[in-house]
């Protein structure tokens, strides 16, 4: 039984075949998230540029306030008539502030952390090595903890061992725990095989005629029909069919496969399989980073045009923030000003 991969669902065709009609239907779907794919992609690609060279510089400009902040809220930390919950709260906000500080300057952050330490060291009369710690101390809890487990012993003063706590007390038994630790062994360099060696060396075959470049003449297209071409060796070796089958698909005129039936439903399990990898896939061009979750977050949408609008709204934000930053440094010159944005504060917090 033949299949026929084509890119139009609807061209002139005999009355397809039940496992042919089920196979279109999912063949175009991966088409559609190939394409949704690699359009996100390109998106992806145009909107980093543009964060870089329009959202960074205008971005930047928080960092100036910022540094007021904290140094602003780290002077008021001495201050005696603080109440617990409001000493609480400044203490809060000045961590939060220099969170922000050290994704701007990571070196500003750390000078205003230390003269933070020294005012807090101060205002307990204690030196800043017991304020913040040495930092062996969890290595020594570390150590101290292995001292003792390595101390237990059974009744035969045999040291108990990871093993002898699971009850696993032969060899026998600690293979078993092993083997089900591990977990089935599969090769992480072939995928799943649903279709018989024959059909796919013959899959190769075709496809390796037509992307061979010694058939072309124009450097240009030499140099492309070899990428082409490593891509094809690559998926033989990986088993991988479906970017076999793309590029058959791709790059030869006949689009006719002989297929057994049953490997025609294995090929559709495959393609099911392969609508779900293409939907992780886009989810991991959004994740690739913080910042490309961010600026998807901030900036994506569907059109040009709403994508336009989104950074317009984000800079317009921005900038207002820069505003609401200097503003608030210049109203907290005083310690009432302080406390009632402490309040505002703890209140928020309450109800959240």
């Amino acid at each position: 039984m033949n299949i026929t991969l084509s890119d139009h669902a609807g061209s002139l065709q005999p009355e397809p075949t039940v496992e042919q009609a089920r196979f279109n239907k999912l063949w175009q779907e991966v088409k559609k998230k190939q394409a949704r794919n690699e359009k996100l992609k390109q998106e992806m690609d145009a909107l980093m540029a543009t964060y870089t060279a329009k959202v960074m510089p205008v971005e930047l400009g928080i960092e100036e306030p910022l540094i007021l902040l904290a140094r602003r809220l780290v002077d008021f930390a001495s201050r005696k008539s603080l109440a617990d919950w409001q000493r609480g709260e400044l203490q809060d906000w000045i961590a939060e502030t220099l969170h922000e500080v050290s994704q701007y300057n990571a070196a500003e952050a750390d000078a205003i952390s230390n003269d933070y330490n020294q005012v807090i060291a101060d205002y307990y009369d204690i030196s800043v090595e017991e304020l913040t710690g040495p930092p062996e101390i969890e290595d020594d809890i570390d150590a101290a903890v292995r001292e003792a487990f390595e101390s237990m012993t059974t009744d035969d003063e045999t040291p108990i061992g990871q093993e002898d706590l699971f009850g696993l007390d032969d060899d026998e038994d600690r293979a078993f725990f092993e083997h089900e630790a591990a977990g089935p062994k599969k090769s992480a360099d072939r995928k799943e095989q649903p279709i018989n060696e024959k059909w796919i060396r013959n899959l190769f075959r075709r496809t390796a005629r037509a992307l061979h470049p010694d058939k072309e003449q124009d450097p240009a297209q030499r140099l492309h029909k070899q990428k082409l071409m490593t891509q094809l060796l690559d998926a033989r070796d990986q088993q991988d069919i479906m970017t076999m089958m793309m590029l058959y698909n791709e790059h030869t005129e006949d689009g006719a496969l002989s297929l057994e039936s049953e490997e025609i439903e294995n090929l559709c399990d495959l393609l099911e399989k392969q609508k779900d990898i293409l939907d992780m896939d886009r989810v991991a061009l959004i994740d690739e980073s913080p910042m490309h979750y961010a600026v998807h977050d901030k900036l994506y949408a569907v059109s040009q045009k709403a994508r336009d609008r989104k950074l317009k709204e984000h800079l317009d934000d921005v900038q207002a923030s820069i505003k609401r930053k200097f503003k608030l440094v210049e109203y907290l010159r005083n310690l009432n000003n302080l406390k009632t944005v402490l309040e505002e504060r703890y209140e928020d917090h309450r109800y959240i």
